[in-house]
């Protein structure tokens, strides 16, 4: 399987949802676009962290996500006006 262009796709959507790999958040950020994290284990909640620390996307543990829990992270991200539109670069 090809892998995927981040540097391409990742600009023309509305919201990232990921995992929270260290690679995969790095290419959330510079692409600019608000960030839900959905992290497992190993390193995952430390990036989930630091994006929610930047203001630039939310996080939760995969395990503890549900259908309405979801629902509430991605209105959350998407809502315009909401302070995660920071994630544009440049990161202030």
């Amino acid at each position: 399987m090809p892998a995927t262009d981040h540097a391409a796709v990742l600009p023309r959507c509305r919201a990232i949802v990921h995992h929270g790999g260290s690679g995969t958040t790095a290419a959330s950020v510079r692409s600019g676009v608000p960030t839900l994290v959905l992290w497992i284990g190993a390193d995952q909640p430390v990036w989930a962290t630091r994006i929610r620390r930047l203001g630039i996307g939310t996080s939760r543990r995969f395990s503890a996500t549900t259908q309405a829990t979801l629902r509430h992270e991605l209105r959350t991200v998407l809502e315009p006006g909401c302070p995660l539109g920071r994630a544009r670069w440049p990161i202030r």
